[in-house]
């Protein structure tokens, strides 16, 4: 991976070229580089063959961008009467709460800014990088190997990504009525379906945020909404768009449970 100085037109490289890197996203706060790479690998053995398989093989990893940004994987030193693990899930719990005011929404849903306000005027703070050493900044998430393809950066330190599971697609030839073998690839009709995972970085915690059901994401430029691309068990496909980093509504405002495929508001 490289990232563009865009003042002076100079790259400069900040993971080493020996690894498959991809899927970079920032950190909104500035700090961290996300990145999904395959490094790790966990070989599994072949059924038929005596031989090993590599059908997973990528995790999210996260690079610290500057030298004074600490590991987030590791605990903070706690002295003594530090708040306890209750009073601090308390005002996670409110930050989430704050998250929809924060992002400019209102409680309907709607935005709460005008299309001439500053909250889309004002320009982003720099992002500062320290170089020297930055390839061994790299740690990588406490999650399983698996098949990701996109990861996002959200505010409240945390990020969201895609992972997908093996395909379990027939691959060969078969043979037509004519008579003549035909190379049949992967089946079209069985797609893969992925999972939207959040994991929370204060409690080294993963939840899944929509499962089965994920094709492609696509957040918006302020970051507030995400458009999901989704596909059910007969392989029709549905676009929804939900809050960024949040779970679909399960039930409406009438406790009626939503379904996910209709057409409204509480579904996306």
């Amino acid at each position: 991976l490289k990232v563009l100085e865009v003042e002076s037109g100079e790259t400069h490289r900040v993971t080493t070229p020996t690894f498959w890197d991809s899927c970079p996203a920032w950190d909104p706060d500035g700090r961290f580089l996300y990145f999904v790479s395959s490094r790790e690998f966990e070989p599994v053995y072949d059924e038929l063959q005596h031989n090993l398989s590599f059908p997973r093989g990528q995790r999210p990893y996260i690079l610290t961008l500057r030298n004074d940004v600490p590991n987030p994987l590791l605990p903070e030193l706690r002295a003594v009467g530090y708040e306890t693990d209750e009073e601090e899930e308390e005002e996670e719990e409110s930050d989430e709460e704050d998250q929809g005011s924060d992002s400019g929404q209102s409680e309907d849903g709607d935005s709460q800014y005008a299309p001439g306000d500053d909250h889309q005027q004002t320009p982003p703070e720099p992002t500062e990088i320290d170089m020297d050493g930055i390839e061994e900044r790299v740690v990588a998430l406490p999650v399983a190997a698996g098949r990701y393809e996109q990861i996002v950066g959200l505010e409240h330190d945390a990020l969201m990504y895609t992972v997908f599971p093996v395909p379990n697609h027939r691959v060969g030839f078969e043979p037509t009525a004519a008579g003549n073998n035909v190379h049949k690839g992967e089946d079209e009709d069985s797609e893969v379906r992925g999972d939207l995972v959040k994991f929370d970085l204060r409690r080294l915690k993963e939840s899944v945020l929509i499962p089965n059901a994920v094709q492609e994401i696509v957040v918006s430029m302020d970051g507030e909404s995400t458009a999901i691309l989704e596909s059910d068990e007969d392989g029709a496909y549905y676009v929804r768009v939900v809050a960024t980093g949040q779970k679909p509504k399960e039930e409406d405002d009438d406790e009626n449970e939503v379904d996910p495929y209709a057409y409204g508001r509480d579904s996306g």
